[in-house]
């Protein structure tokens, strides 16, 4: 069984239940953690982008069967959903999945079924934004969504963002397989 986390921390940030989740699993199962960070045209225009980033690879094993995926700082986003971002994600997707394709998380499955492979990995998300790109663009056999916060209580959010917030969250909910939750208020 192999997880294809998409988690709101990187994996060297404080210690949370998903890093202690998933290097156990990691014990029997393979894991690619995706770390959120992703530079913006800002970043580069500012000169936040060094060469060290360039040269970092976009994959690190972590630990035997967990591996960190950093998404790559020459595909940044705007976070504006123009032609330019929608053409970054794109090819964000290609890149993930060659290195699923890479690591042997993704199989050959019947090209002809439209139904999920059973050899495709679990997606794992613990955010409602953006959901719906990953489960879009990642194959997978079960999708888990793993709720930790209220994320529409965020205080930096305007009330659109909240009620968009709002809306992703009950997509997601009728969505995922599996929802697991941290707390009985949420």
């Amino acid at each position: 069984m192999d997880f294809v986390v998409f988690a709101p921390n990187p994996w060297h940030d404080i210690w949370r239940n998903r890093q202690h989740i998933f290097s156990r699993l990691a014990g029997r199962h393979r894991v690619l953690y995706v770390e959120p960070a992703r530079a913006s045209l800002a970043d580069w225009r500012r000169g936040r982008v060094t060469l060290a980033d360039l040269r970092r690879p976009a994959v690190v094993e972590e630990q035997p069967n967990l591996w960190l995926y950093r998404i790559p700082p020459t595909l940044p986003s705007r976070d504006t959903g123009d032609l330019f971002d929608r053409t970054s994600d794109r090819l964000l997707a290609n890149h993930l999945r060659h290195t699923l394709r890479t690591l042997d998380f993704l199989r050959p499955s019947n090209p002809q079924s439209p139904a999920p492979s059973p050899q495709a990995p679990i997606l794992w998300l613990y955010r409602p934004s953006n959901w719906r790109w990953a489960a879009d663009n990642i194959p997978h056999s079960l999708l888990v969504y793993h709720i930790t916060d209220d994320y529409t209580a965020f205080g930096h959010l305007t009330t659109a963002q909240r009620n968009e917030m709002a809306i992703a969250e009950r997509d997601l909910l009728a969505a995922a397989d599996l929802t697991i939750v941290t707390a009985p208020r949420l």
